[in-house]
């Protein structure tokens, strides 16, 4: 004689299912952010191969302070073109693979179509700001960042709340803060050498 399941064993079962899934799905999202937190950190490794093939061309390795000592190009309109050869598509590339953070763009009011969501902050038209910047932090100057893999529940302008913040460094280093304060501070992303 066949025997059935009961109500009860039936139920059991799907509430056993339901709470290992209800466990997993939390496990499942931290590794989905957490690859997606590597894919960007790549990311700004390609880039600094980009600028460290192009400084070396120009011869300048190890100098800081003047950006055209600096081996980085000095005109607007040229930074970050010498990167297109590395990449399949210019615009693609410099989307952050975190997505974006819905509370970066909507402070700034960036446009997801028109502006990349990885970015860089040394601008050839202000050369004197980014010389200052280089001569006092030198190896840890900053040279491209990503906002975006920011936990959106942490609101930008809350500097007491963990921000995460991924770039990397003039010689190459990455960066991943996951930490409290500004953001936009110098001293969140780099420290004077020997500190």
């Amino acid at each position: 004689m066949k025997r059935a399941f009961s109500l009860l064993e039936l139920l059991t079962c799907i509430g056993i299912i339901l709470v290992v899934a209800g466990i997993s799905f939390p496990a499942f999202a931290a590794v989905k952010q957490s690859a997606k937190v590597n894919a960007a950190s790549s990311n700004l490794h390609q880039l600094y191969i980009g600028v460290a093939l192009y400084r070396t061309d120009w011869g300048g390795d190890g100098v800081y302070g003047d950006p055209s000592a600096m081996g980085l190009p000095t005109v607007a309109g040229t930074f970050p073109r010498p990167f297109d050869i590395f990449m399949k598509s210019y615009q693609s590339f410099w989307r952050s693979p975190c997505g974006l953070n819905p509370d970066w763009y909507q402070r700034y009011s960036w446009e997801p179509e028109e502006s990349p969501l990885m970015d860089i902050i040394f601008r050839p038209n202000d050369l004197k700001t980014y010389g200052t910047y280089a001569s006092k932090y030198k190896q840890n100057s900053l040279l491209f960042y990503d906002l975006n893999c920011d936990d959106p529940d942490s609101p930008v302008a809350n500097r007491y709340l963990d921000h995460r913040g991924l770039g990397v460094l003039i010689e190459g280093q990455l960066v991943n803060h996951h930490k409290p304060g500004s953001m936009w501070s110098d001293a969140w992303w780099s420290s004077p050498p020997g500190e």
